[in-house]
């Protein structure tokens, strides 16, 4: 349900994506690059969450050449080309679930070794 929604939601707004040079999505989450020197950023998420209030658009700026998205950490070189590094939040612990766990067996299953 939340896909159809968010579909209808993205032909409206598709139009003002336009002015970033790339644009990925991912269910609900978006990156995309701007030339700050030609669209103001605060002006264009204050665009669209004027324009749909029910949702809450945010962004981030990169910081020393480097942003997060999702679980990737978007790495801009010296040669301007992107890199992908594994992205992990400050508050992971890399604690796994050990073998003599009586964890469900569903547990198990998504767990990549």
């Amino acid at each position: 349900m939340v896909n159809i929604f968010n579909n209808m939601r993205e032909r409206q707004w598709s139009p003002l994506l336009y002015a970033s040079e790339v644009c990925y999505k991912y269910v609900d989450d978006i990156f995309a690059v701007f030339d700050t020197k030609a669209i103001s950023l605060d002006r264009f998420v204050g665009k669209l969450n004027n324009r749909f209030p029910t949702i809450k658009f945010t962004y981030k700026m990169e910081h020393n050449e480097q942003l997060p998205f999702l679980d990737v950490l978007v790495i801009r070189n010296s040669e301007n080309k992107l890199e992908f590094d594994v992205y992990r939040k400050e508050t992971a612990t890399l604690r796994h679930i050990l073998n003599d766990s009586h964890h469900p067996f569903q547990h198990w299953q998504v767990l990549i070794f």
